[in-house]
């Protein structure tokens, strides 16, 4: 049975909740695995992962961008990127808000990253603009390569961090970076 995401806009003075956004087209189904805010443009990402099903009605995952419209207005759905076929497993993601980028973690075999541009000044839906292949070391095959579970990003010195837990034949992986 597929998952619905929800949205719950909470005022943390007053512990009470001032908004929720989900949806019925689909949009919002699957398992929200990261949540990146971009609070000088006023926007939210979030990454929906799924095992992409059509026969059962699982969509493929997604990156959705939601406006925050402020304290005193209801967020808004502005659009979504739906990721292609084979790239369900979302595992992190991180914004670059000075250059206006995401980039998301995906855990197939080999793991990816997708660059994503947010388009902010459009206030249209993200768009994925490349992908990089992870692998720690370029001399190993395709089947050594880094599962990404977290990632942190310095967007002023333009690198982003990906780190794994992966000991992938006997080698520790301790974090790629792209810049």
């Amino acid at each position: 049975q597929a998952v619905r995401t929800k949205v719950y806009k909470i005022n943390l003075v007053t512990e009470s909740i001032v908004d929720v956004i989900s949806d019925n087209t689909g949009s919002f189904t699957g398992e929200t695995l990261d949540s990146q805010i971009d609070l000088t443009n006023g926007y939210m990402y979030l990454t929906i992962s799924n095992n992409y099903d059509p026969f059962v009605g699982i969509p493929r995952s997604r990156v959705l961008k939601i406006k925050l419209n402020g304290p005193t207005q209801d967020m808004t759905k502005v659009g979504e990127l739906v990721l292609s076929e084979g790239n369900e497993l979302i595992t992190a993601s991180v914004v670059d808000t000075i250059n206006q980028l995401m980039y998301v973690a995906i855990g197939n075999n080999p793991a990816k990253l997708m660059k994503i541009d947010l388009d902010v000044d459009a206030n249209a839906a993200p768009v994925k603009i490349d992908e990089i292949q992870l692998v720690s070391n370029p001399d190993q095959s395709p089947f050594e390569t880094v599962g990404v579970q977290s990632a942190v990003i310095d967007p002023i010195n333009g690198y982003a961090y990906f780190a794994s837990s992966d000991d992938v034949f006997g080698r520790d992986i301790a974090y790629s970076s792209v810049k």
